[in-house]
């Protein structure tokens, strides 16, 4: 498959959703949650990235879909991020999907976080780019900067979208070339460009979305338990960095990251490396049962070192350790057996560890006759009752 361009070739199709169709392209390998993807500010389908869909298609189904009013879809584009994504959670309901991923550069960022914070039950994880929270840092409306080259005289559309999305580095520029280059590619069944409707609405949306509120400024970020991946680059002039950060402060589950020399469109600056991360972000088990993760994840019995990090999977039936790295020499080797000693307890060690077999890279568990046991990484411990009739009980 990774040689196919699936998002060259995919079809068109409509789906509706009550009176309205909306366009989405659907490819990719099926088994795996599906990623709906959303598009920036009067962007259409034909604006993803082939390098990132289809790499993602090498593992899981990919839908883009174009809001209401955009491309081929029907009716006007709303003014409002909420009218938006309940368009969104419509179709998403309408094509029978129970669990999916969501993937939303700038505009689509905040229709994807809205989308999670309307229907938490759908979404697995959240992966936004370029984006920021409502009420965030300069998001009421654009820069100066950004209003200059939207409006500048005697330039393309393609020299203006290199302005807006890259830095003014010959590198990111030549990156960015080569991204419309490669959006380019798809010939026929191409997606028609923007009415002038779409932006004067979205203009709108924006405008309410980045409105400070008087108190609780991020408190809806903390509704969001979703594991997600926040991506920018350094310098983005149309939702400024900061917004990134922002993010992943205060979701409670985020990771963040920010490519050097590039701006709005970093993703696009460093496809292939953007391509393998998201690829990886999506593809990651869960570490600790919760909504994210698969069904074997979520039944399999697990403890989890709050001040190491360590994902210690444990087999409820004997309290033994998954067979990943354990500790064998740590400083604290001897703690349990101490501890026990003065109590009058016998231990009994892991099964690793009773095998001669050690390693500095992974957790070490040891069991207590009286029902504890006691996880170690790094040199960190932690005691735990075991579950009745495991090793030591």
């Amino acid at each position: 498959m990774s040689n196919v361009n699936l998002s060259e070739t995919a079809p068109t199709q409509f789906q509706d959703i009550g009176g309205v169709s909306l366009a989405y392209r659907h490819f990719g390998k099926e088994g795996a949650p599906p990623v709906v993807c959303f598009q920036h500010f009067t962007g259409t389908m034909n604006n993803f990235d082939p390098i990132h869909t289809n790499r993602l298609a090498q593992d899981r189904p990919v839908i883009l879909v174009d809001y209401r009013g955009v491309g081929r879809s029907g009716g006007e584009m709303p003014d409002s991020i909420p009218a938006t994504a309940a368009d969104i959670i419509a179709f998403v309901k309408a094509f029978g999907l129970k669990k999916i991923d969501l993937f939303g550069f700038s505009i689509g960022g905040m229709v994807a976080q809205q989308v999670v914070l309307d229907a938490p039950e759908l979404v697995r994880r959240i992966l936004l780019v370029g984006t920021g929270p409502s009420g965030g840092e300069g998001m009421q409306e654009f820069t100066r900067e950004v209003m200059e080259i939207v409006n500048r005289p005697n330039s393309t559309e393609q020299e203006r979208t290199l302005d807006l999305f890259f830095s003014k580095s010959p590198t990111s520029h030549a990156a960015g070339k080569a991204w419309l280059k490669r959006i380019a590619a798809r010939k026929l069944d191409r997606e028609p460009e923007a009415k002038p409707q779409v932006g004067e609405a979205q203009l709108v949306a924006l405008a309410k979305w980045g409105a400070i509120p008087a108190t609780d400024r991020y408190g809806d970020l903390k509704k969001i338990k979703q594991r997600t991946l926040v991506v920018n680059g350094k310098d983005d002039i149309m939702v400024p960095t900061i917004n990134s950060y922002i993010l992943q402060q205060h979701l409670p589950d985020a990771r963040l990251i920010l490519y050097p020399d590039s701006g709005h469109g970093s993703h696009f600056q460093f496809s292939d490396e953007f391509a393998e991360e998201a690829a990886r972000f999506f593809a990651a088990p869960s570490i600790d049962g919760g909504a994210d993760a698969t069904r074997k994840e979520r039944h399999r019995p697990r403890t989890f070192d709050e001040q190491s990090g360590a994902d210690v999977a444990v087999l409820a039936a004997g309290c033994r350790p998954s067979l990943r790295p354990r500790i064998a020499g740590s400083p604290r080797a001897e703690t349990i057996q101490a501890r026990c000693a003065r109590l009058g307890h016998k231990t009994q060690p892991s099964r690793g560890a009773a095998a001669g077999r050690s390693s500095e890279w992974l957790p070490r568990t040891d069991y207590c006759e009286r029902g504890r046991r006691e996880t170690r990484l790094h040199g960190r411990s932690r005691w735990q009752s075991c579950p009745p009739g495991a090793a030591g009980t």
